[in-house]
């Protein structure tokens, strides 16, 4: 958060009341991570993210062995060490309105992943939009036709969806 401090002392045009937060994939995951760290933002959005590296490991076309990749280990042995590093762990400190961004055709990341679950459960406005067509790279969003309501309501500070204007839902 270093560099968001800095941007908002050193720049006049940021507005420490309007920040947001958004990243895809690892980025995804980041998101998922700070807003369970600060309640800075106003608003997140998660695109095409692991929240549950447990889950995960059984899950999609490379779970078994990515989550072992990132030194996480395999749930039989040590279920805490992946748990750990999951922002689902820490999903009750959340306050942070998040949309979350997927694709049906994403084998990289499973529509099961419970961060947007356990958000709704807590009473912290959360949404879903997942776009029929686009895989685990940027057209998870559906391409650009589809991906740009999705930016411009989140530099509005919205997570609603409007299914009439998107299309791809």
């Amino acid at each position: 958060m270093a560099f968001t401090d800095w941007r908002v002392k050193n720049l006049s045009f940021v507005d420490s009341s309007r920040l947001g937060v958004t990243g895809g994939s690892y980025g995804g995951y980041m998101t998922n991570w700070i807003v369970t760290r600060t309640h800075r933002f106003k608003a997140a959005i998660s695109q095409r993210a692991v929240s549950d590296w447990v889950s995960k490991f059984g899950c999609r076309d490379i779970g078994y062995c990515h989550v072992e990749g990132q030194r996480l280990g395999t749930p039989w042995k040590d279920a805490e060490k992946p748990w750990s590093e999951s922002p689902l762990k820490y999903a009750d400190r959340v306050r942070t309105p998040t949309l979350f961004v997927h694709s049906a055709e994403d084998f990289r990341r499973e529509l099961g992943q419970a961060m947007r679950a356990a958000l709704k459960a807590l009473g912290v406005e959360s949404r879903p939009r997942v776009s029929k067509r686009g895989n685990t790279s940027f057209a998870a969003l559906g391409g650009p036709a589809t991906a740009w309501p999705v930016f411009a309501r989140f530099k509005a500070g919205s997570t609603r969806v409007n299914r009439r204007r998107d299309p791809g839902l």
